[in-house]
């Protein structure tokens, strides 16, 4: 765990500060963390940190949710979720049918307005990406989302953006937002407050 030192300096590999398992040595060691190293000679190295399970999640700003949503029953509610990444809304529709969540994905602004035409369609909330297409934002889809289905459905933008201007727009879209990666249960206790 010691800093990277090259023996052979006519070696010719990629240039390397060999920083890394140092830093993380230090800072796992600040943590409380068990490092580990196991070694075969000719073979390799696996190095390891040991870290605890939790029972509770945190979101990116420290808040502790606690485990309460594996209780929450949402059967019956419809949510339709925007988001141009298919493996997002694949992992989405998963975690939102195991709490009975019927949920509608949609990639692009074409699909929002096929979907949202059905006129008995009925939308209990909308999880918005912020970045779909270049020329169709989150901020989009809520107004085509409002326009369609009235003002009150409640929406989240969900954005990895910390852009000020961004920020500030979502703010005045009347949604709610949550940074990426998003807590699945940080997802589940808006679902239950908004639905």
């Amino acid at each position: 765990f010691e800093e990277f030192v090259r023996i052979d300096t006519k070696s010719r590999g990629e240039a390397a500060f060999g920083l890394g398992l140092s830093i993380t040595y230090r800072l796992s060691k600040l943590m409380g963390l068990k490092n580990d190293v196991r070694s075969k000679p000719g073979i390799g190295s696996i190095f390891s940190v040991e870290v605890p399970l939790s029972s509770d999640e945190t979101t990116t700003d420290g808040e502790v949710i606690e485990n309460d949503t594996k209780q929450i029953d949402l059967t019956g509610k419809v949510v339709l979720y925007i988001d141009d990444d298919m493996n997002i809304l694949h992992a989405a529709d998963m975690l939102l049918s195991d709490k009975g969540i019927e949920m509608i994905g949609v990639a692009d602004a074409d699909e929002l307005d096929q979907v949202l035409s059905d006129k008995e369609l009925i939308i209990d909330a909308a999880i918005v990406d912020y970045n779909i297409e270049d020329d169709f934002t989150g901020i989009d889809a809520i107004q085509v989302i409002k326009e369609m289905k009235g003002k009150d459905i409640p929406v989240l933008v969900v954005t990895a953006e910390t852009d000020d201007e961004v920020l500030e727009k979502i703010k005045n879209s009347g949604s709610n937002k949550l940074f990426k990666p998003i807590e699945n249960g940080a997802l589940i206790k808006w679902l239950k407050e908004n639905t």
